[in-house]
């Protein structure tokens, strides 16, 4: 999943909730953003499949 803000930006794994890169984000900033994630990682996977079902 990608993540921009401003100038930053970040690409975050769904299935290992591991950064691909990333670039401006502070590490509290990249903390949260991992935290988010997990709490709607359900959400998130169904979104991914609605998209890609086709």
């Amino acid at each position: 999943m990608h993540v921009r803000k401003g100038g930053n930006g970040t690409k975050i794994w769904l299935a290992t909730l591991e950064f691909a890169y990333s670039y401006g984000f502070a590490g509290q900033e990249l903390t949260r953003i991992r935290r988010v994630t997990r709490s709607h990682l359900n959400e998130l996977f169904d979104l991914w499949d609605e998209h890609f079902a086709g």
